[in-house]
């Protein structure tokens, strides 16, 4: 049996560093919603689409974006650094109005793959 959250949200345990090229790979997830309990091992989430953004957190200019559809996730080469990403959801809102992810911070070492992703919590 696996209790979880109805949205599940990203993998745990992130960031993943694995040797690589000096990059981040990032998706945008949902989390959150009643408990369930089904029978098997649970769930991963799916990311959504939209778009991340990262931002230098010393100027507060973005340096990078990313545009991904459903299901996909974001490959941006970066220089090695400390940034924050952020995250806009095409396909989740409320009130109309799209909903924001909670600001990460990251750093990317120089020849290693940084896999972060960003998310926000439903009710």
């Amino acid at each position: 049996e696996c209790a979880e959250q109805a949205l599940p949200g990203p993998p745990a345990g992130e960031p993943f560093v694995t040797l690589g090229p000096t990059e981040l790979i990032s998706g945008l997830y949902l989390g959150g919603g009643p408990f369930l309990i089904r029978p098997g091992p649970c769930r991963q989430g799916v990311p959504g689409a939209g778009t991340i953004a990262v931002i230098s957190p010393t100027t507060g200019a973005t340096v990078a974006r990313a545009t991904v559809a459903s299901g996909q996730l974001a490959t941006i080469p970066l220089a090695p650094g400390s940034y924050t990403i952020e995250g806009t959801f095409a396909d989740a809102t409320v009130n109309g109005v799209p909903i924001q992810s909670a600001p990460q911070t990251v750093t990317i070492p120089a020849g290693m793959t940084v896999r972060q992703d960003v998310g926000a919590s439903v009710p």
